[in-house]
């Protein structure tokens, strides 16, 4: 199984220039947050500049903001496990 966005952002925390350590704690700990905000306002929270934030998407493999928001946003919704049964008369 791989690791999620969140939990490879804690792995790679200790690697990180002190600017992007910012950046994963502040997405660490407000990944609700983070999906909803622009690159301008997570910059400003995090007190660094928009090429930094980039700087971080790609550090995971993402071609932009947007694209980190959208794999973010997907880690954060549980993933349940179906189980598909034949639905036979009478139910």
């Amino acid at each position: 199984m791989t690791a999620s966005l969140l939990q490879r952002i804690l792995q790679e925390r200790a690697a990180m220039g002190a600017a992007e350590q910012r950046v994963a704690a502040y997405v660490s700990t407000n990944p609700g947050q983070v999906i909803h905000m622009s690159m301008a306002r997570l910059s400003q929270e995090c007190s660094v500049s928009d090429p930094t934030i980039m700087r971080f998407c790609r550090r995971f493999g993402f071609e932009g903001y947007q694209d980190f928001k959208l794999n973010l946003a997907q880690s954060l919704v549980p993933s349940a496990p179906f189980a598909y049964e034949q639905i036979v008369p009478g139910e």
